[in-house]
């Protein structure tokens, strides 16, 4: 009796088939993830010498997603393969028939298409070229297309992988031009694998020529270079700040108006962290047009300000400081021998000494301190002079003047 139900048939296929298709999807459900994860381990071991056994974790992360996925068609393909009748016409002949019919009412000259070709070539070359399409070739089709954009997706996590293992190389060995050019160069061989997935998708799934399409980016190519020109513009001068080397990822840079850290150089544009923690997004075309500071490649920091002195600060009391001055800056290791501390004018209110020099220090925190330690010691050569600190003032002259009819005062 068990087999009897079993064998029932239903749409055409029995009880059975659809347990037995049940039963596969199932299967492929429950052991997908332990399968993916094991064909990656076996995949790895052809990256094992190269990455070593640390980055084996961040493989099969890489891997697990497109793995499961191919997986999971695979069983998708085999389920529906037990299904019967596959090999049934989608379209019946009547079907067929109204197409033809639709081709020819189509195709008429008397619908204005005088350059058509004549209808009956045009329904012989239907007949000819287009064999019955069934569910069996549109279900292999759609599996083929599934399976390669799955192996595609999997080139493509390899190349993250072996982008993230140079890049980490790169970065151990503080190499700034790799950590630069790596993530650039993963972008575009990216890229060229997609569109060659692309057009290996078209030929094989949808039987395109793909010479007459390669032929045929001629013209396309032209068109969009002319609508994308600022993109290309962009690419190019990405090309340039790859070969010329005005910046590295990591220097600190003044361009645009802007003081920031290079983060990334890509495709478009180039992203910068600035003092603020922000990120801003400049075309490379912009990077390259405009001039650009690179203030990572200075080899010290420049130190400028005055001190303004009193007016009652005698001439050997300001000698007296600007040689102290001089003394504790020759004293400095980080402080460079080409400083100048001199006497550099009066104001309204001082006497002022232009104090300039350098230090080799170029990290803005290191360089902070040593100015710190600088001008306090400044300070103390100043308070403990005959000098003293200039700060804006007023002379205020009250003016007396005695007249026969009384005395007037006038302030100024």
């Amino acid at each position: 009796m068990l087999l009897d139900f079993l064998n029932q048939v239903v749409f055409s296929n029995t009880i059975k088939t659809y347990i037995t298709i049940a039963v596969i999807l199932f299967v492929g459900l429950v052991f997908k993830r332990f399968i993916s994860k094991l064909l990656s381990r076996l995949l790895f071991r052809l990256f094992k010498q190269y990455s070593g056994d640390d980055n084996a974790g961040k493989f099969v992360e890489l891997m697990l997603k497109p793995l499961e996925f191919l997986i999971l068609v695979f069983f998708c393909f085999v389920a529906l393969n037990q299904l019967n009748n596959l090999n049934k016409p989608i379209f019946t002949h009547s079907e067929i028939q109204k197409i033809e019919q639709n081709i020819d009412t189509g195709l008429s000259p008397s619908k204005g298409l005088t350059n058509a070709t004549p209808p009956a070539k045009q329904v012989d070359y239907f007949r000819s070229s287009n064999s019955p399409l069934t569910y069996l070739i549109l279900t292999n089709k759609i599996f083929l297309l599934l399976a390669l954009s799955c192996v595609f997706w999997v080139l493509v996590r390899i190349l993250d992988f072996v982008a993230y293992v140079m890049l980490s190389k790169a970065e151990e060995s503080d190499s700034k031009a790799g950590i630069q050019i790596i993530p650039f160069t993963k972008e575009v061989v990216k890229f060229i694998v997609i569109i060659f997935g692309f057009l290996v998708i078209l030929s094989a799934v949808f039987d395109l020529n793909i010479g007459l399409i390669v032929s045929g980016l001629g013209i396309g190519g032209l068109a969009l270079a002319l609508a994308g020109k600022e993109t290309v513009e962009n690419l190019f001068a990405a090309f340039t700040i790859f070969i010329d080397k005005p910046f590295l990822v990591g220097d600190l840079v003044h361009v645009a108006g802007i003081d920031g850290t290079i983060e990334r150089v890509g495709f478009r544009s180039t992203r910068i962290r600035t003092l603020e923690k922000s990120i801003v997004t400049i075309p490379n075309k912009q990077m390259v047009d405009n001039v650009l500071d690179n203030l990572a490649l200075r080899t010290s920091r420049r130190v400028k300000f005055t001190l303004g002195l009193t007016y009652d600060t005698s001439e050997k009391s300001i000698r007296g400081i600007i040689d102290a001055i001089k003394t504790l800056l020759a004293q400095q290791p980080e402080v460079h021998n080409d400083f100048v501390v001199a006497l550099d004018g009066f104001s309204e209110s001082s006497q002022t000494i232009l104090i300039l020099f350098f230090v080799e220090e170029t990290s803005y925190a290191p360089f902070v301190q040593i100015k710190e330690r600088i001008l306090f010691s400044i300070r103390n050569i100043i308070m403990n002079s005959e000098g003293n600190f200039a700060y804006p003032t007023q002379r205020v002259i009250h003016e007396t003047v005695i007249g026969t009819e009384g005395t007037n005062n006038t302030t100024t």
